[in-house]
């Protein structure tokens, strides 16, 4: 049975026992990213085609939500597309109200992948890539029960927690994405007061701290497809050598980036690897001054310094 190997950790987990999930919705138009139903065809197919070309041989699962169609004539070994009975259009923002179409799919997805003896989930996007998947498999082999996350998360309050990108144990990400009576229309705000209920404890950054590995967008190199598909000339050649180019984040102001290091965030309270590894961060009013030092520094230079 394969392996999944790299030269850099010692390997435990088998090819066989993940799965990456990608949720896909498509309907005739979506205003965020200004796609007709034709051209988000395309962007799936490109962006889906580009996950298995980096998942190292791990199976790519699809829940599709929306308008059935045959996205692939030729069938590819890794990659498995099942469509959702669930149906919503959108609404006139082009979001989901209380995102019950996005949690839903996941959710199949992952029950999928728990009857199909998958042991570890990747959570990811149909229209982006996770180029560099190296440092959650390595994680998943170190710290099998850990949670991993990675997008924009808050280490102060209000709580976030992004849903976009995670990784762990089947049955830890089956409980975060199970049905809820308390939706919230934010889903960064929803999936951190869902994490907190489920570890039973109301402070969010002890749960971040202890019982889960975060990674900045930058170190896994995700990449954004959906916001960046009408400009696709501009970038195609040059991207797979430079992923900032299209950064997840980065064409809708989420964040910038420089020398591949975050350098500004939409929010001061922005999680980064630094922050969460260091012991000192515990103290919540050391948080707090780092948020005000981080305020500070945009208002005196116009840019945040994002380091503990």
């Amino acid at each position: 049975m394969s392996i999944i190997k790299n030269k850099n950790y010692h390997d435990k987990i088998k090819k066989s026992e993940v799965c990456i999930i990608l949720p896909m919705h498509l309907y005739q138009y979506d205003i965020q990213g200004d796609l007709r139903y034709k051209d988000k065809i395309e962007m799936y197919r490109f962006s889906i085609l580009e996950t298995i070309k980096s998942s190292r041989g791990i199976k790519v699962i699809v829940v599709a939500h929306g308008i059935k169609t045959i996205l692939f004539k030729k069938n590819y070994k890794n990659l498995k597309i099942i469509w959702s009975k669930y149906y919503k259009e959108p609404n006139q923002y082009g979001l989901f109200d209380n995102n019950p179409a996005q949690r839903g799919i996941v959710y199949e997805g992952l029950k999928y992948a728990k009857k199909n003896n998958y042991k570890y989930i990747i959570k990811g996007r149909a229209d982006s890539v996770i180029r560099n998947i190296d440092p959650i498999i390595k994680s998943l082999n170190q710290y099998p029960n850990k949670y991993i996350f990675t997008q924009q998360t808050s280490f102060i309050e209000p709580w976030q927690l992004g849903d976009c990108f995670m990784a762990g144990k089947i049955e830890n990400i089956l409980k975060l994405w199970s049905p809820s009576k308390n939706y919230h229309q934010d889903g960064l705000i929803y999936f951190a007061k869902k994490l907190m209920m489920i570890e039973n404890n109301k402070n969010f950054f002890k749960i971040l701290h202890k019982k889960s590995i975060f990674f900045d967008l930058t170190k896994l190199q995700i990449v954004d497809f959906r916001f960046n598909w009408k400009t696709k000339k501009h970038w195609e050649k040059k991207w797979r050598q430079d992923h900032t180019i299209i950064l997840w984040g980065v064409k809708n102001k989420w964040i910038e980036v420089k020398n591949n290091k975050i350098i500004k965030a939409y929010s001061p309270n922005t999680l980064t690897e630094d922050t969460l590894n260091s012991y000192f961060i515990d103290n919540k009013c050391i948080r707090k001054i780092i948020v005000f030092y981080r305020k500070l520094l945009k208002l005196l230079l116009g840019t945040e310094l994002y380091k503990s």
